[in-house]
């Protein structure tokens, strides 16, 4: 078990790891709004501090 609280630490951010990340214009097909009313576009899950546990939540309908 770990013992705390702990200061935090920063490190620098190597510039030079840039991933497999791909900039897309808002025009991109991959990107475009391919749904219509209120069905989900965006389905994201995240893991939760508790191994039991996660988080579901979507994103519907368009931009107001």
């Amino acid at each position: 078990m770990l013992e705390g609280p702990f200061e935090p630490v920063t490190v620098p951010l190597d510039t030079s790891f840039r991933g497999n990340a791909v900039d897309l214009s808002d025009l991109d097909s991959r990107v475009k709004r391919m749904v219509t009313g209120w069905m989900p576009e965006q389905v994201m899950v995240s893991l939760s501090d508790e191994h039991s546990s996660v988080w579901i939540s979507w994103i519907t309908g368009a931009a107001n």
